[in-house]
Parts: structure tokens; sequence; C-alpha cells
């Protein structure tokens, strides 16, 4: 799918927009995870824990996501800065 690592690949001044916006709701804040987690990222099974791997080249996204996957789910969030393609995680 096109532009499947890069949120359905919206320019980075519509993102930092978008981060400004605020949703109040819970199903508003679920439904902007669950379309994130739709269109950047991936699941897979390690060991007997289900991990997420969601690919974001806006930090202030991914800090939102973190932060309503742990506010609204329970879920432990690891963050992982990774440099350009092909660079090796610290």
């Amino acid at each position: 799918m096109k532009g499947r690592g890069d949120a359905g690949g919206l320019t980075e001044q519509v993102k930092e927009e978008l981060t400004r916006v605020s949703p109040t709701k819970q199903s508003a804040r679920s439904a902007e995870v669950a379309a994130i987690l739709r269109l950047a990222g991936s699941m897979e099974i390690v060991g007997d824990a289900l991990a997420l791997e969601v690919e974001l080249s806006s930090r202030a996204v991914a800090q939102r996501l973190a932060h309503d996957l742990e506010e609204l789910f329970n879920i432990t969030v690891h963050p992982t800065t990774i440099g350009p393609a092909g660079a090796q995680k610290a």
C-alpha cells in the first residue's frame, strides 16, 4: 500500500496542524489511534506478547500516539528513535 510508513503520505505541515487539535471524546481519541495504527503500524508476536511497531516521521504524532495508548488502553510504550532508512537502532 502506498504511503504505509508515513500515515498515508500526509505532509509535515498537515501532521503538525493535526497534532494541535486535541479530541476530547474518548471515542474520537480511540478512532485516531486506530487510524494511525492501521496506516503506519504492524503487529507481531514476540515470545508470549503482542508487539506493535509504528513508523512515523513526526515526533509530535509519535508522542501523542504513545500518550493515548498508555492513557486509553493501558499499553506500555517503549519508543525508539531511528535515523533515516537503513540506519541502525541505537
